[in-house]
């Protein structure tokens, strides 16, 4: 009864997970602003779905974000992460209905022309693989007896849907900055120290062996000043070379990688926004 029931299960997840795929993929209208209880589903689909992106589970993606995607329909941008999930998963048909049902709905959006670019750019992906699949049929209708021939595909790109490179952080200028601080100090600590060694010397006289009590304290003072001056500088100064350093080599690399958009309202892979 167990194997029954595990079999059971598993064919249930795998036939949900197909039904993602092959579904009708068009969108139905919008008839306005979710219920609270609506948008609060919404967000927790979409977390599910950023997850299951983010592990490589492109159908489990799309699964969920549909489901957001028809409890909150005003969240407009849900479509162009089903985009980048239906095309990860070779189902550009799919993608490019996203695209073009998220430009009918937000037609002036900030990212409406970048948008516009890359649904041409499928179409056109499109448009040159029926092309030679249109022409084998038809040598194939011709010649019944001649070996069949593979159809080329195109690899779906990988473009942005709208995210910057990643900035430098922040951290290597706080660790710079801390070690020019420390640098300072050390010079200021060092500095008053040599100037407490000269006071002493000055008052021991040409032969220094008249030295008052007072001039010996003040110049063993000066001494330790001077070698703590001198220890501070160099840390604070191995601070600012290697946050220097370290903020050279975490420079944003020049590629860029494709990432879920994220609607008002909703955190994203690629954030522009948070609950």
């Amino acid at each position: 009864m167990k194997k029954f029931s595990s079999l059971a299960l598993a064919l249930s997840v795998g036939l949900s997970v197909a039904g993602a795929l092959a579904a009708d993929t068009s969108y139905k209208a919008c008839a306005g602003p979710p219920s609270k209880a609506d948008q609060d589903a919404a967000k927790g689909l979409f977390a599910a779905g950023r997850t299951a992106y983010e592990e490589g589970d492109h159908p489990k993606a799309i699964q969920y974000w549909r489901d957001a995607f028809d409890r909150d329909c005003t969240a407009s941008l849900l479509l162009v992460n089903l985009a980048n999930a239906y095309e990860k998963s070779g189902n550009l048909d799919a993608a490019i209905t996203s695209l073009d049902t998220y430009l009918k709905r937000s037609p002036t959006a900030d990212d409406a022309p970048t948008i516009q670019k890359r649904l041409d750019n499928m179409r056109k992906q499109r448009a040159a693989m029926v092309a030679p699949t249109a022409s084998a049929k038809a040598t194939a209708t011709a010649a019944p007896t001649a070996a069949p021939t593979a159809t080329p595909t195109t690899a779906p790109t990988e473009t942005p849907p709208g995210g910057d490179a990643k900035k430098p952080r922040i951290a290597p200028l706080v660790v710079a900055g801390a070690g020019g601080v420390v640098t300072l100090i050390g010079a200021v600590v060092y500095l008053g120290g040599k100037s407490k060694i000269s006071d002493a010397e000055a008052g021991c006289g040409a032969d220094r062996k008249s030295c008052s009590a007072d001039a010996a304290e003040k110049g063993n003072s000066g001494r330790s000043q001077v070698t703590t001056g001198g220890i501070l500088t160099v840390v604070g100064l191995a601070g600012v070379g290697g946050g220097v350093a370290w903020y050279l080599m975490s420079k944003p690399s020049d590629k860029a990688a494709v990432a879920p958009v994220v609607s008002p309202g909703f955190a994203g892979i690629t954030a522009a926004g948070r609950f």
